[in-house]
């Protein structure tokens, strides 16, 4: 089963960030869009995972999520992955918030721990995918998508839960399954 961890976005969020991409779309060049039911914040991706080893992360993500309060966020400012260099990504970050950072760092230690896989090198940057330029985008394709995405977008929200999510792979696209959700402390859910 390809896998990751991820923190789901209300809907209000999903869509106000649509609405503001699909403005966009005929000012930039070709992308990828993805579809607003697939937008979350990834955690941990854990690729491809035999069905086997996955008993038992139920547990460990429980543990991890339950011993975090909930916690807000707010999305802002766009950007582009690469940085300085012709933009293959196109995405919205989050504010610095010391309560994700720290649920990222135990969720990931506890998970790769739990499946003996070796822990992502790249530091964590909290975003949101929202394109992936059928070429990569040049200079003036970036400022554009900097500007509609600058500042604050939208209020901020509480995360009040986690999910393992599964992605299943098509020519049309990814779709995402949850496998389990996992409530931060306070919260009600259910496990793998």
């Amino acid at each position: 089963m390809r896998l990751f961890i991820a923190l789901q976005l209300p809907a209000a969020v999903r869509r106000s960030l649509a609405e503001t991409a699909a403005r966009l779309r005929s000012q930039l060049p070709p992308a990828r869009w993805v579809p607003i039911s697939n937008l979350h914040l990834t955690l941990r991706f854990l690729g491809e995972i035999d069905t086997d080893r996955v008993v038992g992360l139920g547990r460990v993500l429980a543990g991890c999520f339950v011993s975090r309060a909930s916690f807000r966020l707010r999305l802002r400012d766009g950007g582009c992955f690469p940085p300085r260099r012709p933009a293959r990504v196109a995405w919205v970050a989050f504010e610095p918030a010391p309560a994700l950072t720290e649920l990222q760092a135990e969720v990931a230690a506890a998970v790769d721990d739990h499946l003996g896989i070796a822990a992502e090198r790249r530091a964590f940057h909290p975003h949101l995918t929202l394109a992936r330029p059928r070429r990569p985008w040049p200079r003036a394709a970036v400022d554009s998508w900097q500007e509609a995405f600058a500042g604050p977008q939208g209020p901020a929200f509480d995360i009040a839960e986690g999910s393992l999510m599964r992605s299943l792979l098509s020519p049309d696209g990814a779709r995402h399954e949850s496998l389990g959700v996992y409530p931060l402390a306070g919260a009600g859910g259910g496990a793998v």
